[in-house]
Parts: C-alpha cells; sequence; structure tokens
C-alpha cells in the first residue's frame, strides 16, 4: 500500500510553475496547450454525445505524433466533463487534462449520455436508469474507441498506449469496456498468431478513483477477475481518501480482487492520501495523488513499448 508517502518527481514537474507564479507566467504562457476542441459523436445506439479532446503536441512527440499516449478521463455520478476540463487542479495550477497534454498525451474527456451537454432535445432532467450502464460501455465508450481508431490512421495518436481515468460509478464502467476490448480476437490475418492484427487490446492503465462497485448491473469485481491475468500486463491505481469509510470498504473488496493473481505488486497499486474527500475533489485536497497518477500513467502508458502499426486486416489493405 502507498499511503500518504509523496511521491516528489512527478509532483515537483507539476507544481513548480504553480509555486513560482511571478517568475514562471511568462513561460505559463508560451507553453500552455490549447484549448480542448469540443467533439460530437453519436454513440453506436445513436444517442449524441459530446467530448473534449485535446490533440497531442508535436512539440512534446519527438518521435511523431502517431506515438503519442492517449488518456480517457471519466466523470462520476451526476456529474460532467466540465469537471476534469475546469475543475480538477489545486488552485493556482493547472487542470490535470490540461498537464497531461502539456506533457505529449492526446486527452479525451467524455459527457457520457444524459449528463453534461450528451443529452437530447434538451432534456437535462432525464433520469440515468439502469438500463443505461451497460450502454455506456457498449455505446458511448465504444464509440470513444471509433474515435481513437480514426485518430490513429490518422497517424495523430497511438491507441495501443491507452490509459483511463475514472471516478466512482464509473469505475465498474471503465472496467467493463477494458473487459470487452481484452476479448477482442484478432483479424485471422497471419497464420503466426503474434502477427496477427490486433482490433482491441490496448487499455494498458486504470486510474480508479473512490471506486463504486456497481453500476447499475454492471460489477467492478467481475470485469477484475478477468482483467487481473498477468499475462494482460494491465496496471490498476486504486485512490481512495483514508478517512473515507465507504471508498475504503470498496477500496478492500476491488483491490483483493485485483491482486490475486501472480506478481501483481507491480501492476496494481492502492494510494490513500490522508483526507475524508472523494472523486475529483478529493484529487484537488490531495495534490500528492496527482502526482500518483502522473507517475503510474508516464510508467505503464507513455513508457509502454507497443509502436504504432496500421490496425486494418491486412486482408483489406
Amino acid at each position: 500500500m502507498r499511503s500518504g508517502s509523496l511521491s516528489l518527481r512527478p509532483l515537483m514537474a507539476f507544481v513548480l510553475c504553480g509555486v513560482l507564479v511571478t517568475a514562471c507566467s511568462t513561460q505559463l504562457q508560451a507553453q500552455a496547450p490549447p484549448n480542448p476542441e469540443v467533439i460530437s459523436l453519436n454513440a453506436t445506439d445513436g444517442f449524441p454525445l459530446k467530448m473534449s479532446y485535446y490533440p497531442a503536441l508535436e512539440s512534446k512527440n519527438p518521435d511523431g505524433l502517431w506515438e503519442a499516449p492517449v488518456v480517457l478521463f471519466l466523470h462520476g455520478e451526476k456529474g460532467s466533463r466540465v469537471q476534469w476540463d475546469r475543475g480538477s487542479a489545486p488552485r493556482g495550477l493547472e487542470p490535470v487534462p490540461n498537464f497531461l497534454n502539456s506533457q505529449g498525451y492526446a486527452v479525451l474527456v467524455l459527457d457520457f449520455r444524459k449528463h453534461g451537454e450528451s443529452i437530447v432535445d434538451g432534456q437535462a432532467d432525464d433520469a440515468v436508469r439502469p438500463v443505461d450502464y451497460p450502454a455506456m460501455v457498449a455505446g458511448d465508450l465504444v464509440a470513444v474507441k471509433n474515435f481513437l481508431y480514426e485518430k490513429h490512421m490518422e497517424k495523430k495518436l497511438n491507441m495501443a498506449k491507452l490509459g483511463i481515468v475514472a471516478t466512482d460509478v464509473s469505475v465498474p464502467l471503465a472496467l467493463a469496456f477494458a473487459e470487452a476490448d481484452w476479448r477482442q480476437v484478432p483479424y485471422d490475418d497471419s497464420p503466426v498468431l503474434s502477427m496477427r492484427t490486433p482490433r482491441g487490446q490496448d487499455v494498458r492503465a486504470l486510474v480508479m478513483i473512490s471506486p463504486e462497485q456497481k453500476a447499475g448491473t454492471i460489477t467492478a469485481a467481475r470485469s477484475i477477475t478477468f482483467l487481473k491475468a498477468p499475462q494482460f500486463n494491465i496496471g490498476m491505481l486504486f485512490i481512495v481518501g483514508a478517512e473515507d469509510r465507504a471508498g475504503m470498504a470498496n477500496l478492500k473488496k476491488l483491490h483483493a480482487a485485483a491482486s490475486a493473481s501472480p506478481n501483481s505488486a507491480e501492476r496494481v497499486i492502492e494510494f490513500t492520501p490522508e483526507a475524508k474527500d472523494s472523486g475529483i475533489p478529493l484529487l484537488v485536497r490531495a495534490p500528492a495523488a496527482i502526482s500518483e497518477i502522473i507517475k503510474f500513467l508516464d510508467e505503464r502508458v507513455a513508457k509502454a513499448d507497443f509502436p504504432w502499426q496500421d490496425r486494418r486486416s491486412r486482408l483489406n489493405r
């Protein structure tokens, strides 16, 4: 367990200009990433969605944009992408998506259906029903993956280096999506299994903040049981405030499920800063958690050795 101990190197990169505001103001203006593009896309069942998209920066990807890592941020219950885009930083610092974008990542922040701007005919008060949660996985997140495929094939990013940051009820959704992604069978386009073109198996890391165990009928532990397989080498970081009793109870169960496989210590990590907050407010109150996320994504996603490749079947190229 990593409790409230501080990982200094990533945090120093995050806070330096926030501490030296006057000295760094000109530099911040020069290096600030552009405002995100607001993307409209349709879920696979046609539901209209909105998403913030921070394209990878050429200046931060000297090996080419096609090798840029990707992070997808998911909001929690009754939330929206604005909480990540604008409200995920301690005072005076950049929101987490902006900071990761400035470090070379392509970043996406989704409004799930019936949240934020992902609404139908202005019906913002339309309640989320149990049937909506499976649709968020098979409809909303698959639509995001299709968007990533397009950008990948345009050589604007590398979808094989994908991390997901989720909070509370979106954690089971992220896990269910990652499971479905890893169950994708490669194209049968080579007699050698290792040479076949993948259709999925792109999620390399999952950051789970104040995780809930269920979202409707979707159960986090069920997906973890599949994803914990050591041959997948998927990193999992659980972050919960040490004074958040409900969160700690969920953490105990989910971490136990995730670590019930050989050699899991390096892949499965828990970080419990001294705070009672949950979700995105926990990051604002405990910046050390942001440091832990940055370090984890750098190690498990940015440094992942999965070079860009054409994702079309060899039979169709």
